[in-house]
């Protein structure tokens, strides 16, 4: 189950296929709508900000602060009864390109 708008793997997708993300599917590092999938990505491995938005998008019209809490909640849930890191601690790996 993915707690975002869309799947990191559909916006690689979109970055192989060249094509533009739909506005409600991501935030670049300055908080607006992203469209480039290959910045965005850029962004999201360099830890630079935006990323893939939470179940419902942009705002409170469809939901959006309830996709967020809901992915929060997954997060630090899967995190304590696993015993795993949760939240910035999960960066541990890098993908070079």
């Amino acid at each position: 189950m993915s707690t975002t708008v869309v799947t990191r793997g559909k916006v690689e997708v979109y970055e192989r296929l060249g094509k533009e993300l739909p506005k409600d599917w991501a935030v670049d590092k300055t908080g607006r709508s992203a469209s480039d999938p290959g910045s965005l990505l850029n962004e999201m491995i360099e830890r630079l900000g935006g990323g893939i938005l939470p179940l419902g998008g942009e705002g409170e019209e469809f939901g959006g602060h309830k996709g967020y809490g809901l992915s929060i909640m997954v997060d630090i849930f899967c995190a304590l009864l696993s015993g795993s890191p949760f939240g910035s601690e999960i960066w541990i790996w890098r993908v070079r390109r």
